[in-house]
């Protein structure tokens, strides 16, 4: 490795000619690192006897070797996932190691590629590069997922995104409806943000949904000008005001809307549904399982151990995990080694609150009512960019000037 400053004049992006082909590899490959998650092999990416998932996180570990990061940052980094290497001394009490190991893994090893990833395009072609290229490829996810849907079951939940499940592929068009806001103008700004919200709502992932909802409304009251705000204000109840009239027009109370259900239900004045919905379902489910991991956690105060949780908790979700970053964490490791390995989730709420701070902290909700510690790993990369991938002279006011150089030193490597 050797000390240099690879960035000079090429680094600034020129808005009319096509993304450098090193800027596309970077950032396709750390997309993919995220969406892949685990080096586990998948049976449903084995083409021919062929690990495709493996061979690519292979691909993506050798491609991050030359990649570039500032000596800082790479030390900081280093440190604060200090706690997070430790909760593998859990692993030894653990009923079930190997599903904490596959966790503990898919975070660290998925969550530090990406984030070297996409920190590359970043310090060599600008924030600006990396933002429309996310957004690009998420677009074409988008699009590739609708007809397979289509085929084979578009409203039904059990059935794949594509590659994802409803959970994941909701939090990724989530982060596009975020990222649209600063990286797109105008009409295309606005169409971009409906159409992954709705892509959203589509997932019938009621976090997401609500954590998008929250991040949207912060933006307007944060990082916008009166003006700006008052139009999201009046779009907001534009909008709401559609639904309600699509609502009736449609007749949509006498059909089977799912979980969106709920939303119409408070929509059309009904709140009692609320009450109906918490005791039963997803919603009831998560409420017993957040109870009985409170009660658990000062019963065994230095954890359970990682990937143990649902050896310890009897619930009747299919998804054996505490749906809570921190119950999970304090649960499995203990209440201190689980608050110290915390801290990584938490660094970019001390960051400036540009376009990756809305991204982390729409992700951050998320992660507060769904997914388990190897699901992080979209906040930990996007968390690290909020807090250390700073780019100069961005105006959150009018979402401009977002492409200008970072210059200082980096570490290679090479």
């Amino acid at each position: 490795m050797e000390i240099s400053n690879p960035l000079s004049d090429r680094s600034l992006v020129n808005r009319s000619q096509l993304p450098p082909l090193d800027a596309i590899v970077y950032s396709s490959m750390g997309l993919l690192v995220l969406l892949l998650g685990s080096w586990v092999p998948d049976a449903r990416l084995n083409i021919s006897g062929l690990p495709l998932d493996l061979i690519l996180m292979a691909a993506s570990a050798l491609l991050a070797t030359t990649g570039t990061i500032r000596i800082s940052t790479f030390k900081s980094i280093a440190i604060l996932q200090i706690p997070l290497v430790l909760t593998g001394i859990t692993l030894f009490w653990s009923l079930t190691p190997e599903i904490g190991l596959d966790k503990l893994t898919t975070l660290l090893i998925s969550g530090n590629l990406g984030f070297i990833l996409f920190n590359t395009v970043i310090e060599k072609h600008g924030v600006d590069q990396l933002g429309k290229l996310i957004i690009f490829y998420l677009s074409l996810l988008l699009i590739v997922a609708i007809p397979y849907k289509l085929v084979n079951g578009f409203f039904d939940r059990s059935v794949n995104f594509f590659i994802n499940g409803p959970i994941i592929f909701a939090r990724l068009m989530a982060i596009a409806a975020v990222l649209s806001i600063f990286f797109l103008r105008n009409r295309a700004r606005i169409f971009s943000v409906i159409i992954f919200f709705l892509a959203v709502v589509w997932t019938e992932s009621k976090g997401p949904i609500l954590a998008l909802t929250l991040t949207l409304i912060s933006v307007a009251i944060l990082a916008t000008n009166s003006r700006t705000r008052k139009r999201f204000c009046l779009g907001f109840v534009l909008i709401t005001l559609s639904v309600i009239w699509g609502f009736y027009y449609f007749d949509l109370g006498a059909r089977d809307l799912g979980r969106v259900g709920i939303f119409y239900s408070v929509a059309t004045g009904d709140l009692s549904a609320i009450e109906a919905y918490s005791s039963g379902g997803s919603l009831g489910g998560r409420i017993e399982m957040w109870s009985k991991t409170i009660n658990l956690i000062p019963e065994r105060p230095f954890g359970i151990g990682l990937g143990a949780w649902d050896r310890a908790i009897d619930t009747r979700l299919p998804t054996p995990y505490a749906h809570n970053i921190f119950l999970e964490l304090w649960s499995e490791t203990g209440v201190i080694l689980g608050s110290f390995a915390s801290i990584p989730f938490l660094v970019f709420l001390f960051s400036p609150k540009k376009m990756f701070w809305f991204v982390a902290f729409c992700l951050f909700l998320a992660q507060m009512i769904s997914g388990d510690i190897g699901d992080a790993r979209f906040l930990m990369v996007f968390g690290f960019l909020a807090y250390f991938a700073k780019p100069e002279n961005s105006n959150l006011g009018n979402f401009s000037d977002l492409n200008k150089p970072i210059r200082s030193k980096q570490l290679e490597f090479s």
